[in-house]
């Protein structure tokens, strides 16, 4: 996805966590994370697709799911986790991330043009509905993750279209950053 297509689904995310959630992301550090991992390197070189980097975003959200921010600058860096974690599942749900016959750097970046202009189109808040998923006594990384391969497994037994890339990118990343961000409200209120 193009590096504008990342915000507005950053930007549509920390939109409903404001209005859903009793916590509070830094916005500025949540929609940079949303962009890194097409701006430097280091993130360049965990690639793009659900295989090789789910480790990697897996560690990303076990972070996030045992910190509690406790000052402007930890807050700002968690806001930064989360929009790298957002960054990395809505590309799972991107045709040319996953796609084999769709290698071509040429064919990757007009398919991403195609989806930029359709996501500009769509209003996103009537598009999904994400939920939050209850973690309880259960392992918490594991829930999501299962959740994530449940919604990638079902993705890909649709035809594709811009249009599934929308739902499911939007749908997945939200239900995966405000489940954190529930849990993050749980912990918060348990130590204080």
């Amino acid at each position: 996805m193009f590096i504008q297509t990342h915000m507005l689904i950053g930007n549509h995310i920390n939109n409903t966590i404001n209005a859903t959630l009793p916590v509070s992301i830094r916005r500025s550090g949540y929609l940079f994370g949303c962009t890194l991992p097409d701006l430097l390197p280091g993130y360049l070189a965990v690639p793009h697709v659900k295989e090789p980097s789910l480790h990697f975003v897996s560690t990303l959200m076990t972070e996030t799911l045992q910190t509690i921010p406790r000052s402007p600058q930890e807050l700002l860096y968690y806001s930064i986790e989360l929009g790298i974690i957002t960054h990395y599942v809505c590309d799972y749900f991107c045709q040319p991330h996953h796609n084999s016959t769709a290698g071509r750097a040429w064919d990757h970046a007009r398919y991403e043009n195609q989806l930029a202009r359709k996501f500009k189109q769509t209003d996103l808040k009537h598009l999904t509905v994400p939920m939050v998923i209850p973690f309880e006594s259960a392992d918490p990384t594991r829930l999501l993750t299962e959740y994530l391969d449940f919604k990638y497994s079902s993705y890909l037994n649709h035809p594709p279209s811009t249009f599934l890339d929308i739902c499911y990118s939007v749908q997945t990343s939200s239900t995966i950053v405000l489940s954190i961000l529930n849990n993050l409200s749980l912990l918060a209120s348990r130590a204080a």
